[in-house]
């Protein structure tokens, strides 16, 4: 539809061209500031540190067997109650991303700029579902302008929460056999850096402006008159002509 407008004023794409490629360089150029990013690992713990046991409490005294051995009690009791730690651990993450324990952790590590996200290690958030994580485990993944930011966040973080839970307890008179603790499993010592490009951008913008010289194509073949051919004699001078051919003498 718009062909004839774009080959009569081809020199218009082209310029066009050329601004939209210009104008997508510059916005390319103009890349935000690197970020870096870490993470710590919190293990969620009790006092009677089952995941470092086959069974907690006392064992009764072992009875002989049919072939003389003695028999491995395996009553309930003594074994180690680890699914309310791995619930802890997933409970826990949204504690840790509270305004609680951000006023904390300013409190008693000062402001430190960047942001700070906590979840159940192997947890996964669907659109409609959440899958909770089965391992006792909490991962703090801190961003920040800079690696230093980065890895004192998380660290600040982990170690706020660490005393934020212990005072909790300690305030509401939890026997200390009762009380769940959070030990630093992974502290971190670098941090990633993150680049942020704007190739996207610079394609839209490049796009935007390459549309904008289609149109001014479309406008000036609409409002531009085109050239005429030229225009056939006038036929009364013809005629006019062979009229004076017809009269002149001896004809």
């Amino acid at each position: 539809m718009y062909s004839r407008a774009f080959l009569r004023f081809w020199w218009v794409l082209a310029l066009g061209l050329a601004a939209a490629v210009a104008v997508g360089g510059l916005v390319a150029k103009r890349h935000r500031p690197p970020t870096y990013s870490t993470s710590s690992q919190l293990l969620v713990d009790s006092a009677e540190h089952p995941f470092l046991r086959v069974s907690v409490g006392a064992s009764p005294a072992p009875q002989a067997g049919a072939s003389g051995k003695a028999a491995v009690s395996s009553h309930p009791a003594n074994n180690p109650d680890t699914a309310a730690l791995v619930q802890a651990a997933n409970f826990y993450p949204m504690l840790i991303n509270s305004d609680v324990v951000a006023a904390y952790r300013v409190k008693h590590f000062g402001v430190i700029p960047g942001t700070v996200k906590a979840k159940a290690v192997d947890a996964t958030q669907g659109q409609n579902r959440y899958v909770p994580s089965i391992f006792p485990v909490i991962e703090i993944d801190s961003a920040g302008p800079t690696a230093s930011d980065a890895i004192g966040l998380s660290t600040a973080t982990a170690n706020a929460f660490q005393k934020w839970l212990s005072a909790r307890q300690a305030a509401e008179g939890i026997p200390l056999k009762q009380r769940i603790s959070v030990v630093p499993i992974v502290m971190p010592e670098t941090a990633t850096a993150v680049k942020h490009t704007r190739y996207s951008l610079a394609i839209v913008a490049g796009a935007a402006v390459f549309a904008a010289f289609l149109g001014l194509a479309v406008v000036l073949d609409r409002f531009v008159p085109r050239r005429r051919l030229a225009e056939a004699p006038d036929e009364r001078h013809i005629e006019q002509r062979r009229v004076e051919v017809a009269h002149r003498p001896g004809l």
